[in-house]
């Protein structure tokens, strides 16, 4: 785990499709 934030990494690539989404705002992030 060379990385400071490998936890950061996986959540951002997963919630980027949804906050491109037009459906789904980017102020409505599941975990806040």
């Amino acid at each position: 785990m060379t990385r400071t934030t490998p936890e950061l990494a996986p959540p951002l690539q997963t919630s980027a499709p949804h906050q491109f989404s037009p459906s789904i705002p980017v102020d409505s992030k599941p975990y806040g």
